[in-house]
């Protein structure tokens, strides 16, 4: 079974809908287990919030609730904060920020990981 077959069946999950950070991250933080000082958050994504609120202040009180944020973005950092990106609105809460186009930016991204275990 393909991980595209696990993500078509599950209930409720449309993968043609527009991302919407703000609630995902919402939501997130309303989650108890996901706390902590020993808590790495990762997060690997555009930030483009598509006309949605993005929530800054959720993301804030998620990041300030674990030991740190390390955000790993799928596109050049000349699109960062253009068009319907919100990262500029998630800036102040981030840790570390690499840009993750390709293979290496990603192996960055794991270093930068693997320093704050």
């Amino acid at each position: 079974m393909s991980f595209a077959d696990v993500l078509s069946g599950i209930e409720g999950l449309n993968l043609d809908a527009p991302s919407d950070y703000g609630r995902a991250l919402h939501g997130l933080a309303s989650l108890r287990g996901v706390r902590g000082r020993d808590t790495l958050l990762v997060v690997l994504g555009d930030a483009r919030a598509n006309r949605f609120d993005p929530l800054p202040w959720a993301f804030e009180d998620l990041a300030r609730a674990t030991g740190g944020v390390v955000w790993l973005v799928p596109e050049p950092a000349s699109r960062w904060g253009t068009g319907d990106s919100a990262l500029p609105a998630y800036l102040p809460s981030i840790e570390v920020l690499v840009e993750a186009t390709d293979l290496s930016g990603l192996a960055r991204g794991v270093a930068e990981m693997r320093k704050r275990v």
